[in-house]
């Protein structure tokens, strides 16, 4: 099982089998390490069924969303620039989860859409003492009289 973050490098694909089946094809990226070693890291991905109809429209580039996949294997390729072969990962799609995008979130807003307000935490659960401290977990009290 598989299952990652990307980014999709280009559009979608909605295909139709000679037997009539829907396939949606997509192609994404994802990083791995960082500074001088980063690589990136190209997979291949087969959607099928109603679900890739219904998708294909939302998986455009520069889209971020998370892939669950089985049935991974290595693909080897030449590379544009012809400086030799690469390798990417090739899998049939279980799943997809949409991530928002801030520009998408930014559209939506100047279109009338109102987001969720922003979470709130609650007033503090701590009581003021007499003297007018308020307790602070964790902390100490600075009486003089503790022998340590």
């Amino acid at each position: 099982m598989f299952s990652k973050l990307i980014r999709l490098g280009r559009d979608a694909e909605l295909q139709t089998t000679p037997s009539g089946k829907q396939v949606c094809k997509i192609v994404g990226a994802y990083d791995v390490g960082w500074g001088d070693n980063k690589k990136t890291v190209w997979v291949e991905g087969s959607l099928w069924g109603d679900r890739s109809q219904k998708l294909a429209q939302h998986l455009t580039k520069g889209s971020q969303l998370v892939i669950h996949g089985d049935d991974v294997e290595p693909n080897a390729y030449q590379k544009k620039d012809g400086s030799g072969i690469a390798t990417s990962l090739r899998m049939t799609v279980i799943s997809v989860e949409l991530v928002a995008r801030a520009q998408q979130d930014q559209q939506s807003q100047s279109q009338g859409y109102q987001q969720p307000a922003q979470y709130q935490a609650p007033a503090s659960p701590y009581q003021q003492v007499p003297n007018g401290n308020q307790y602070q977990p964790g902390g100490f009290d600075e009486d003089p009289d503790i022998p340590f």
